[in-house]
C-alpha cells in the first residue's frame, strides 16, 4: 500500500494531461496501480474500520502508553478477538484465574490503551 501522498501525486499528473504509463513511470510504480487510481477508483476506499477506530483516523498518534499497547497485543494474538458490531468493534480477551495476576494486568492494560477517563469497568 502506498501513502496517500503518492496516489495524490500520480493522480495530479495524470490529471494533467499525463498518460497512465508516464505517470507510472516517472513515479516508479506498477501500471496497474496507476491506472487503478486514475480511472478504476479514483477515491481511496475507506475501510469500515477506519470509520469507527479512533485509532485509525488521520492525525491520531501512536498508543499514548507503547508498553501498555505491546503488552495488550501479545494478550489480543494469544487469547482474544475482535467483535467488529455496526456501532463499534470490541476486544475480548480469555484470561484465566490460573496464573496470579493476569485478569489485573490484562484490565490495567486495557485502561492504558483504550479507556477515556469517564470509562467505567465492567467485571463479573
Amino acid at each position: 500500500m502506498y501513502p496517500p501522498e503518492i496516489r495524490a501525486r500520480a493522480r495530479q499528473m495524470f490529471l494533467a494531461g499525463n498518460t497512465v504509463a508516464d505517470t507510472a513511470r516517472a513515479n516508479g510504480l506498477p501500471y496497474l496501480t496507476v491506472w487503478h487510481w486514475c480511472n478504476d477508483r479514483p477515491e481511496a476506499r475507506l475501510q469500515g474500520t477506519e470509520l469507527r477506530c479512533f485509532r485509525c483516523r488521520e492525525g491520531v498518534d501512536s498508543p499514548t502508553d507503547p508498553a501498555a499497547y505491546v503488552y495488550l497485543l501479545g494478550l489480543y494474538l494469544g487469547d482474544g478477538h475482535l467483535v467488529t458490531t455496526a456501532r463499534v468493534p470490541v476486544l475480548r480477551i480469555y484470561c484465566a484465574d490460573a496464573w496470579p495476576g493476569l485478569i489485573e494486568a490484562c484490565d490495567v492494560a486495557m485502561r492504558a490503551v483504550l479507556a477515556t477517563p469517564t470509562s467505567k469497568a465492567i467485571t463479573s
